[in-house]
């Protein structure tokens, strides 16, 4: 298997055995959201790879796809849905029929199975089945339907495993003098990519907007509003400074991951970050060290409103 936070690595390797000729993607949108993006976009305009995107949008990454399944919304698949935030599982019943050729992602992979010939039983279950088998014990799908909702138990504290100290683990080397940690959070508006096509989000967003405390703005001769360069060791990109105090001394942060489309000027935070992993075995997928610079032209100017609500 071939992990994803370094996926433009894999896609353009051309020692990589055996070839990574085709790429299936559904629920996400790498060309945006995986680290060293730009790495990941050469990778996905190979003319030797073939693309399929499972997607409601024509997102970045679809754009590079040789096929786009249109694939079924919230409104008309069954599903059972939890939360980061909370403890509640509820089921979502379709509220109308698939439209056009849309299909559920299990509905696809079902038949992609029976395509090729795939016999495994579970390769068979329907929507409701596969949602069954995720509920925890004593939750049943009946028990959604009645109620609506369900606090999940809590999980027992802890689990049992060895504790090992890794000694090979060095501390990172201190960032070159002048540059700033680079957070890229999500916004209030955006879901990481999710929504950042939709007018109405966008131009709440208004523009794509670094955050930077009031002392670290001084230092670098700048002031709130001022069109800013922002630059790795891997890619630039532009944006309007926010200077606020709710940021810490030393750190900045590109909240959002905006598109490169519709708006070409969007700002990628993910062309920034490196595909690296952590000594604790994550990749770091949110951050990076930067510079940043003013610029003489404005960029960014904020995005209309597409509606016009009537205040009561």
């Amino acid at each position: 298997s071939l992990d994803m936070a370094r996926l433009g690595e894999h896609l353009t390797n051309p020692h990589l055995d055996p070839p990574l000729r085709a790429l299936f993607v559904w629920t996400m949108n790498p060309a945006v959201t995986q680290p060293d993006a730009s790495t990941v976009q050469r990778g996905l305009a190979r003319e030797d790879l073939f693309t399929v995107v499972v997607e409601h949008f024509m997102t970045d990454t679809a754009r590079y796809a040789d096929v786009v399944l249109p694939s079924t919304t919230q409104l008309e698949h069954f599903d059972i849905q939890g939360s980061w935030g909370h403890h509640y599982i509820s089921l979502n019943e379709p509220a109308i029929p698939p439209l056009g050729e849309a299909l559920s992602h299990g509905e696809i992979a079902r038949r992609l199975a029976a395509r090729l010939g795939l016999e495994h039983p579970a390769l068979r279950e329907s929507d409701e089945e596969i949602a069954a088998s995720a509920l925890p014990p004593g939750v049943t799908l009946e028990m959604l339907r009645e109620q609506g909702y369900i606090k999940s138990s809590p999980a027992d504290p802890g689990f049992p495993k060895k504790v090992r100290i890794t000694p090979d683990i060095s501390v990172p080397a201190r960032p070159p003098a002048g540059r700033f940690q680079l957070l890229t959070p999500k916004s209030h508006f955006f879901l990481n990519s999710t929504f950042a096509n939709m007018p109405r989000q966008r131009a709440s967003m208004v523009r794509p907007t670094l955050e930077m405390h009031p002392a670290d703005a001084e230092r670098e001769g700048l002031a709130d509003g001022d069109s800013i360069e922002i630059r790795s060791d891997r890619a630039s990109l532009r944006a309007a400074l926010r200077v606020t105090a709710t940021m810490h001394r030393g750190v900045v942060a590109l909240p959002g991951k905006w598109w490169s489309v519709p708006d070409e000027t969007a700002a990628v935070a993910n062309l920034l970050t490196p595909a690296a992993w952590a000594p604790h075995g994550q990749p770091a997928y949110n951050d990076v060290y930067v510079e940043v610079r003013p610029v003489a032209a404005a960029i960014g100017e904020p995005i209309a409103d597409p509606l016009t609500i009537p205040v009561p």
